[in-house]
C-alpha cells in the first residue's frame, strides 16, 4: 500500500496539493476543536480528511461536528502554503505516505 500511497501524493502534488498529518499535541490549540472551526479558522485552504485516533481506529471524511482530541492524527489535504500557515501557526505537520483511506 505504500507504494500506491506514494503514487497518489506524487499524483497530488501535480495539481498543486499536498495530503499531510498533524499529531495534536497535548496543549495544542488544535485539541478540543470541532473539524469545521479548524476549516474556518484557516479560510478554507484545506480539508480534514481523516483523523486517526490514538486507539487505532480512523475516522474517514469526518463531519464538521467532530472534535480533534490530544494525540489524534489529523489528515488534510490542501496547497502547499495553506498547509504551512496552520502548521506554523498550531503545530507541525508532515507529508504523509500512510494508508489513511484504506
Amino acid at each position: 500500500m505504500l507504494k500506491n500511497a506514494m503514487a497518489i501524493n506524487d499524483d497530488l502534488e501535480q495539481l498543486g496539493v499536498r495530503l499531510s498529518d498533524i499529531t495534536v499535541e497535548p496543549g495544542s490549540p488544535l485539541a478540543g476543536k470541532a473539524v469545521s472551526e479548524i476549516e474556518v479558522e484557516n479560510n478554507g485552504g484545506f480539508l480534514i480528511v481523516a483523523i486517526r485516533h490514538p486507539d487505532g481506529s480512523i475516522t474517514r471524511r469526518p463531519s464538521g461536528d467532530v472534535v480533534a482530541n490530544e494525540n489524534d492524527i489529523i489528515v488534510l489535504i490542501g496547497h502547499g502554503p495553506n498547509t504551512a500557515k496552520l502548521t506554523l501557526s498550531k503545530t507541525p505537520a508532515r507529508e504523509t505516505y500512510r494508508d489513511m483511506m484504506g
